[in-house]
C-alpha cells in the first residue's frame, strides 16, 4: 500500500512539473512570432515579407505619440502611422515602447504613408 501511494505521489509530481514547464515556458510568456530571440540575437522576420505581411524596418525610436512612431535606422529615418490594428509585440501596447528602444517594424506602404502592422522591441532582454 505504501509503495502504491509512493508511486502515485511521484507520478503526480512529474505531471505537475510537466504542466508547470509548459505553462511557464518562454513561448507562452512572449507574444512574438516564433518566441523571443536568442540572448544577444536578432529576430528573423524575413518570413513576414514572404508571406505578404509587409516590409520591415529596424532602428531606434526617436519620437512617438498615440498616432505615429519615428524610427532612425541605418538607411535613414521613417515615420510610421499607428492605428487600432497595429500589434505591439513583447509589451502589448504602445505604452511599452520608449524613445531609445531598438525596434523592428513590419509595415505596409501606401502612396501617402507607411502604416505599422507590428512593432517589436528587440532590446527588451537587456533592459
Amino acid at each position: 500500500m505504501k509503495k502504491a501511494m509512493l508511486i502515485v505521489g511521484v507520478v503526480a509530481l512529474v505531471v505537475v512539473a510537466f504542466l508547470a514547464g509548459r505553462f511557464f515556458s518562454p513561448s507562452n510568456r512572449f507574444s512574438t512570432l516564433g518566441g523571443p530571440p536568442p540572448i544577444g540575437g536578432e529576430f528573423d522576420r524575413s518570413f513576414q515579407v514572404e508571406a505578404g505581411l509587409g516590409d520591415r524596418f529596424s532602428g531606434e525610436v526617436t519620437t512617438l505619440d498615440e498616432t505615429s512612431l519615428t524610427v532612425q535606422g541605418d538607411d535613414g529615418e521613417m515615420v510610421f502611422l499607428i492605428d487600432a490594428n497595429t500589434r505591439f509585440i513583447n509589451f502589448g501596447t504602445l505604452a511599452g515602447v520608449q524613445v531609445g528602444d531598438s525596434v523592428d517594424v513590419s509595415y505596409q506602404s501606401s502612396d501617402s504613408a507607411a502604416t505599422a502592422l507590428s512593432v517589436t522591441v528587440t532590446n527588451y532582454l537587456s533592459n
